[in-house]
């Protein structure tokens, strides 16, 4: 049985097709853990849940599927994917080769333009920390690092981060579980920031170093 949540997101959006309402807000309960990994839902009860037809949510399980993040049943329902420690530690290799290149392009490449929004996110964190709001540091942490790897001038990069990110959505919440994590993640951002503003490759490639091993442990610790 699902549990009963209220969810504000559920208000009818006329910009986005019902798909994507579905794809989001499912997304969204696996992230939050409303939607736990290893059990079984069947379509009818997401549907009703969402309150939305059986056609755009079974369009959208089929895509999430496709991602990893469900496992699809005939005639029994839809499994959340639990994550194993090697599922985290690919993640987390994929993210060290592929970030860490990122942010090298971008000292070289970044403008004054996206050093003053990666400013306004980290002032952000540090509002989200004192609120101990936990899913809005979530999506600001994915912000900072997307506009990290667009200004690196390598949209295929970019492109591969911003998918990679979607995936340690799955994970991320386990990252700051930890009374005082969410103020230690919020200080490597700092520091990868300050590196990027002195134009120094050595010390953003420590600092974000810093901060993928420092999260890669807490994933693993909560696990």
């Amino acid at each position: 049985m699902i549990e009963t949540v209220e969810l504000e997101t559920t208000r009818v959006d006329l910009v986005r097709s019902l798909k994507e309402q579905a794809h989001s807000l499912i997304k969204q309960a696996i992230v939050k853990g409303t939607l736990r990994p290893g059990q079984v839902y069947s379509q009818q009860r997401l549907s009703e849940w969402l309150g939305i037809s059986r056609t755009p949510v079974r369009e959208a399980l089929l895509e999430l599927q496709s991602a990893g993040w469900v496992r699809i049943h005939r005639g029994i329902g839809t499994e959340v994917i639990p994550l194993s420690p090697d599922d985290v530690r690919e993640i987390f290799e994929m993210r060290d080769a592929l970030e860490n290149k990122a942010f090298e392009l971008a000292v070289e490449r970044m403008d004054e333009d996206s050093l003053a929004a990666l400013e306004e996110i980290c002032r952000r964190l540090e509002d989200h920390v004192g609120r101990g709001d936990v899913m809005a540091f979530l999506d600001d942490d994915r912000e900072f690092h997307l506009i990290a790897a667009r200004a690196a001038g390598n949209s295929r990069l970019a492109s591969a981060i911003e998918s990679l990110r979607d995936q340690f959505l799955r994970v991320g919440i386990y990252a700051l579980q930890r009374s005082g994590r969410m103020a230690e993640a919020t200080a490597e951002h700092l520091k990868i920031l300050e590196g990027l503003k002195a134009r120094d490759i050595q010390a953003v490639r420590a600092a974000v170093t810093e901060h993928l091993r420092a999260t890669y442990k807490e994933v693993l610790g909560a696990l």
